[in-house]
């Protein structure tokens, strides 16, 4: 962004979840120092109930958001939500389109709705696993397959299983991240292309990108 047209804050969020701003709110984020009362925007602490800091607020002024966040709390919806009820401008997926894209099973399903082709899945729950499943993963998918938490960063708790003994290995690695899991079939000689759409009405496509992997896919 052009910093002699727009002025930038930077807003950033603590392991504890406490919004903090300012110059230096990244060297912040970094150290071990414990972050202050008057630093935080919003916190996360029962004990203060979760309110906006109105003394921290009142030094900002934001025009529009452009929530640069990855995972659980930055792609779900529940940023954006926050960002809808405090009635401000922000880039980005709105709540519903982050939830969807975010939930790996959910966004599968809408695309076969939607007529396009997806790999074989089987989605499983921790409670409610079943029986056989390592037999079902065997008749349905095959190996080598992919285990993914459902609710994650595009590779966090994600594992390519090539036999039984991996297969269970990784289910167990997956539901430390999630009650609920993706159990895929691996496209062999898949490529990876990326693409961005801007706009609402009418939206615009960026060229395509290929993302080149350097080991096994």
């Amino acid at each position: 962004m052009d910093k002699n047209k727009y002025e930038i804050v930077l807003i950033g969020i603590s392991k504890e979840g406490h919004l903090i701003s300012g110059d230096k709110s990244m060297d912040r984020l970094k150290s071990d120092e414990k972050i202050s009362r008057s630093e935080v925007l919003i916190s996360s602490d029962p004990t203060d109930g979760g309110l906006v800091n109105l003394e921290s607020m009142r030094r900002i002024k934001i025009d529009c958001f452009f929530p640069v966040l990855h995972g659980p709390y930055g792609e779900d919806g529940t940023v954006q939500g926050l960002l809808e009820l405090s009635g401000v401008s922000y880039v980005g997926a709105g709540v519903l389109g982050s939830a969807c894209g975010m939930d790996k099973i959910i966004m599968k399903r809408l695309f076969s709705q939607a007529r396009l082709n997806v790999s074989e899945d089987i989605s499983v729950l921790r409670n409610n696993i079943g029986e056989n499943l390592a037999e079902r993963v065997k008749d349905k998918i095959g190996y080598s397959c992919f285990i993914k938490p459902a609710n994650m960063g595009s590779s966090v708790g994600i594992n390519k299983a090539h036999d039984e003994r991996e297969l269970e290995l990784f289910i167990e690695e997956a539901f430390k991240y999630d009650r609920k899991i993706l159990i895929e079939k691996s496209i062999e000689q898949a490529r990876e292309i990326e693409c961005a759409v801007l706009g609402n009405d009418e939206p615009e496509a960026s060229v395509c990108g290929e993302i080149l992997p350097t080991e096994e896919f």
